[in-house]
């Protein structure tokens, strides 16, 4: 059996969620990727420029939420150990 670092936990497909744990903003910075991207192709086909242009602008914000999850606001260990080590 392997040795797991302390704040990780590992849980099967089939567990679900405990009800004490709210969704995380990497939650919805995970939601928000697609979110952005369909977002961006319906205003893009409704608005008239086209699909690809909207796509592009949905991808850009995407690409911008994802750098705030990575960047702006990284995710660190739960147990506090090491200091603000990212993941």
């Amino acid at each position: 059996m392997s040795q797991r670092e302390p704040g990780f936990e590992r849980r099967t497909v089939s567990e679900p969620r405990s009800p004490d744990r709210a969704l995380t903003r990497y939650d919805v910075v995970l939601a928000a990727v697609p979110f952005a991207l369909v977002l961006g192709a319906l205003c893009g086909v409704l608005a008239g420029v086209g699909l690809r242009s909207g796509v592009v602008a949905g991808g850009s914000l995407a690409l911008c939420v994802v750098c705030y999850g990575v960047f702006g606001d990284p995710p660190t260990r739960r147990d506090g150990g090491g200091g603000e080590t990212a993941l």
